[in-house]
């Protein structure tokens, strides 16, 4: 049985960034400050256009062992960008590859505010997981030790 401390630790974890989103970039770049202080290793992807070919080039500089087990994977963080464009089709292509994907809403920005629920909802279908920067410290502050 895998201990609640290391399912959550920030050791498992590794943000995948689109700078493309200036209606998040403040708040995105003072989380990242303390992503680096916390050593959690953080890969920009600057391109606004998102396709298969650079995915599989940004996946395979990701630092995740497949083989861990299925209750204690790495967890792969998106942020930055929209919704609708690079988050969305990097979260599909990303689980079908395996990655334990998760989604930090508050630091993802949205072009369509109407249709955000269905863009959701099949995210959530598909396996990734949505929680806010909030909501990712305090599971942080109530698992670690040395923070």
């Amino acid at each position: 049985m895998v201990s609640i401390e290391d399912r959550y630790s920030y050791s498992r974890c590794q943000f995948l960034v689109f700078d493309r989103s200036p209606s998040v970039s403040s708040r995105l770049e003072r989380f990242l400050d303390l992503a680096n202080s916390l050593t959690i290793p953080v890969t920009r992807c600057p391109s606004e256009i998102v396709d298969k070919s650079l995915l599989e080039n940004l996946a395979k500089g990701l630092r995740f062992n497949f083989k861990a087990e299925i209750d204690c994977r790495n967890m792969l963080f998106l942020c930055g960008g929209h919704l609708e464009e690079q988050i969305s089709f990097s979260a599909h292509f990303l689980l079908e590859t395996g990655f334990d994907t998760r989604l930090i809403r508050d630091l993802i920005s949205v072009r369509d505010v109407e249709h955000t629920q269905f863009h959701d909802q099949r995210l959530i279908h598909s396996g990734a997981l949505p929680l806010t920067s909030k909501q990712l410290v305090y599971e942080w502050i109530a698992t670690e030790t040395n923070l």
